[in-house]
């Protein structure tokens, strides 16, 4: 049920990804976002959880047996609901002719949401911005709109404030800085 704080083993680290069995039915498809509102603690995630590791989950969505979307509980300030006007940690998923795609956690889960072209750079460059980003990379956006099926998001360093110095980061830039696992 969504709201319900359930226990948990880590049974599989995805890359970004978490798969925690919540009971002998149910699993958590978890992300490294629903965990993290910083570019600094996306690079501990590898780090930080293990396979086999007890973790507390809460139920966030569910999105058809034998798979829930789930969060770990955390005392880090995630922003759950994030309203027009936050600045939240996103994903590049895909370049596309306007401009980019990238995914970020709402309430229910993963949202998706579109940066164009001129909302990446303050000064538009000599190529297209968007070429400046790679897939997978970490971005903080500010939400300029947003709907129950999608979102206007800007990656310019005059909204999203001081946290712009960090934009850019690829997953294998973090995910290489985590010590091993143990």
């Amino acid at each position: 049920q969504v709201g319900q704080h359930v226990q948990g083993i880590i049974v599989e680290m995805l890359g970004n990804h978490m798969i925690v069995q919540c009971s002998r039915n149910v699993k958590a498809i978890i992300s490294v976002l629903e965990i993290y509102d910083d570019i600094q603690g996306v690079s501990l995630f590898s780090s930080s959880y293990h396979v086999g590791q007890h973790v507390g989950c809460v139920v966030i969505g569910l999105h058809g047996a034998p798979y829930v979307a789930g969060s770990i509980l955390r005392l880090s300030g995630v922003v759950h609901n994030p309203q027009q006007g936050s600045v939240v940690l996103a994903q590049v998923r895909r370049k596309t002719h306007e401009g980019v795609e990238l995914s970020y956690t709402g309430p229910e889960g993963p949202r998706k949401g579109t940066a164009t072209e001129t909302n990446i750079f303050d000064h538009f460059p000599s190529q297209a911005p968007s070429s400046l980003l790679q897939d997978e990379s970490y971005v903080y956006c500010y939400i300029m709109e947003q709907s129950s099926m999608s979102a206007m998001l800007s990656l310019r360093p005059s909204l999203v404030g001081e946290r712009a110095k960090d934009n850019h980061h690829t997953a294998a830039d973090l995910f290489a800085r985590s010590p091993a696992q143990p």
